[in-house]
């Protein structure tokens, strides 16, 4: 025989046992039906014959009662043994994952203004020690950052788009001047990078180096003289050596310009820094080009 009662709003259906069969059973808690002395009507303990109500209730009683004491010795036993305290949560956590999902997902719902404000007002207080704990858990757990990045990316990947397009769009100097300087900064880094990325894509070499050709052969006229085109390759080779300095020859009007393209003549040529001609990229400084 069974009877269904309400336990902190949740309605549990309980076996009818007295305290007699219960003990010979070896269960720690019965159930008769019937209300306690208070008039409550839940479990006992077969120890005492005392029911979870009343043992709640005075419980609470006590515990309001000696609040500070209790809060005092929890502190100290949580500072005097944090493994055991750390052990405890985390088989609490592994045996009641998915009740407590459940009920954060639930409680952060109801509670939604609340949490946010206090989430904010923590990382407010804390933004060096999160930053911290950021920066050394990336370094700790690479394979698992990278992971999630490119799981967050798949997920939003249109947004991410839209967002870099408009940003990219409104920052174009910024972003160029930020480059400039990280490229300047991170020579070796950046070297090595590309190197890695060629010898992963050698088709994307082959290409560029079939195109460079073809915009060569098309903006090379019957006429240029190539004797000078080849001393100022030769004295770029030069500098490189005397100086230790990467040079490389540059064509000051862009073959492939977006607003104006030049030819590969040697009125055309100048010899810059490998970092000044990175710097300068596909572009043309007409005020420059005529001072």
């Amino acid at each position: 025989m069974s009877r269904t009662i309400a336990v902190d709003d949740c309605k549990i259906s309980l076996e009818i046992v007295s305290r007699k069969d219960a003990r010979e059973r070896g269960m720690k808690l019965y159930f008769t039906g019937k209300p306690c002395k208070r008039g409550h009507i839940d479990r006992r303990r077969v120890s005492g014959a005392c029911c979870q109500k009343c043992e709640r209730i005075l419980g609470k009683l006590k515990r309001e009662k000696n609040k500070d004491k209790i809060t005092a010795y929890q502190k100290k036993y949580r500072k005097d043994n944090p493994e055991k305290v750390a052990a405890r949560h985390k088989k609490y956590s592994d045996d009641h994952k998915e009740e407590m999902a459940a009920y954060q997902k639930l409680y952060y719902q109801a509670n939604k203004e609340k949490m946010d404000a206090q989430q904010e007002k923590y990382r407010e207080v804390n933004r060096e020690r999160i930053a911290a704990y950021g920066k050394q858990y990336r370094k700790d757990n690479p394979e698992k950052v990278a992971a999630l990045m490119k799981r967050h990316y798949e997920n939003h990947k249109e947004e991410k788009a839209a967002y870099a397009k408009q940003y990219n769009a409104g920052h174009k100097e910024e972003r160029n001047a930020h480059g400039r300087l990280y490229y300047k900064a991170n020579k070796e880094k950046e070297a090595a990078r590309g190197r890695r990325y060629r010898a992963a894509h050698p088709e994307k070499g082959t290409e560029k180096a079939a195109w460079r050709k073809l915009v060569l052969l098309q903006r090379t006229p019957p006429w240029v003289n190539r004797d000078k085109i080849k001393k100022l390759y030769a004295e770029s080779q030069r500098l490189t050596d005397a100086t230790g300095i990467q040079h490389s020859v540059d064509h000051i009007i862009p073959l492939n310009g977006k607003l104006i393209s030049g030819l590969h003549v040697e009125t055309n040529l100048q010899i810059l820094t490998l970092a000044e001609n990175s710097a300068k990229s596909n572009k043309w400084n007409s005020v420059a080009a005529h001072s």
